[in-house]
């Protein structure tokens, strides 16, 4: 467990590197990182409806029946099949429409979602295996190994055009998912395949992904996207890509905390709660909390203190400009993690609709704070806003918890 722990730390920390890298190039032109964030921002999303969080119900069914999960792989992206057909061409309509997505950039957008999409179900899988330190380490070959060819090329004078970063980043997810499939080639899939598709199973799982699909859909946006989309045509492109720059380090610290330690703890958590091993639980809940927030303060100090020679580095002042956003942002990672670890508390319950209310209530929250704010108080408000979002899912959390603590 350690040594799985460890590994998966070290490729997360690398995968985070390269994108800080990235970032740090791409920092030079505010407005330029702006946009770089808004097409991340928009994968993320596209992501979410292509997958239709059905990998929440294949997870928790995987852990409940190991021998089985290939077959239920199987289906699962029978649905994801069925997704792609439906999805895409409505996702792509919407970001054409919104001006979110430009025309050049359509034909390495598409295969750019799609190949996303797939490799995060390969890491998902893995690390249902109990593979994170591999989950981690082809992550890394596919998010942060292209970004070390892209600026080794603009250090020989390319410049970083999106359509060229796109393009590079599509290269590489393409290679890292036909590794991964090779690396779990010894799978059962053969029997997998023969057995005919349990569509039964596929319509449970659609009832139950539509529950957790309107919870994660305000979790995302609330996490990293409302603010962008809702900043987007309020200041000017400069302004958004400083508050862009802020949110990278937010974002990273919350992907590195939760592909580390709540990844690697999840399926404990869960499996103790079902066992009916309500002293593991706690233990393991606790000790999930300890180590999320310690990492996350050891982060936040050392972002915080990088900040002022990075600037420096790259010559910007502008973003010293905010200062008062900036640690604003970095109290997010950590509100933000207390709840998505008392999410997955309510998750190993079944209680869904109390995991869907958590997340709308505090996207509510947020989104009303940042049109009272924004006005008043500038960036700042919107900072305070996503926190105050974040808190109100906390407490709810706290409250159903509290109110319903019974074994299974």
């Amino acid at each position: 467990m350690r040594r799985n722990l460890l590994g998966s730390l070290g490729w997360q920390t690398a995968t985070l590197l390269g994108k800080f890298l990235l970032v740090l190039a791409l920092s030079r032109d505010p407005a330029h990182l702006g946009a770089f964030n808004l097409l991340r921002a928009n994968l993320m999303l596209g992501v979410l409806f292509l997958g239709l969080q059905f990998t929440l119900y294949t997870t928790r069914e995987q852990l409940r029946q190991p021998e089985d999960s290939t077959r239920m792989l199987r289906d699962q992206f029978v649905v994801h099949g069925l997704t792609y057909i439906a999805v895409l061409p409505a996702f792509f309509g919407f970001l054409i429409w919104t001006d979110k997505l430009s025309w050049t950039l359509l034909p390495w957008f598409l295969p750019l979602l799609v190949l996303e999409h797939l490799g995060q179900e390969l890491y998902r899988y893995l690390v249902v295996l109990g593979r994170n330190a591999l989950a981690s380490a082809l992550q890394f070959f596919r998010q942060a190994s292209w970004i070390v060819l892209v600026l080794a090329l603009n250090g020989a004078g390319m410049s970083l055009t999106l359509e060229r970063l796109v393009g590079f980043w599509v290269a590489a997810e393409a290679v890292t998912l036909v590794a991964g499939a090779y690396l779990v080639r010894h799978l059962d899939w053969e029997s997998a395949w023969r057995t005919p598709i349990d569509w039964a199973w596929v319509g449970r799982g659609l009832r139950v992904s539509a529950r957790f699909m309107s919870s994660a859909i305000p979790a995302l946006l609330l996490s990293q996207i409302v603010d962008l989309y809702f900043l987007r045509p309020r200041i000017d492109p400069v302004e958004f890509g400083v508050y862009s720059f802020y949110t990278q380090i937010r974002d990273a610290l919350i992907t590195i905390v939760e592909a580390v330690v709540l990844d690697s703890f999840r399926p404990r958590l869960i499996q103790a709660w079902q066992r009916g091993q309500n002293v593991e639980h706690a233990q393991t809940l606790r000790r999930l909390l300890s180590l999320g927030l310690l990492a996350l303060a050891v982060a936040g100090i050392l972002a915080a203190a990088l900040l002022f020679p990075l600037v420096a580095v790259i010559d910007q002042p502008i973003y010293l400009s905010q200062l008062p956003t900036f640690a604003l942002v970095l109290l997010s990672p950590a509100v933000s993690f207390v709840a998505n670890v008392l999410g997955v508390c309510l998750y190993a319950r079944g209680w869904d609709w109390r995991y869907v209310a958590n997340y709308w209530i505090g996207l509510g929250v947020a989104t009303t704070c940042y049109f009272v704010l924004l006005p008043i108080w500038g960036l700042p408000g919107v900072a305070v806003g996503s926190l105050a979002g974040y808190a109100s899912s906390v407490l709810l959390s706290l409250c159903w918890l509290r109110l319903r603590p019974s074994s299974p």
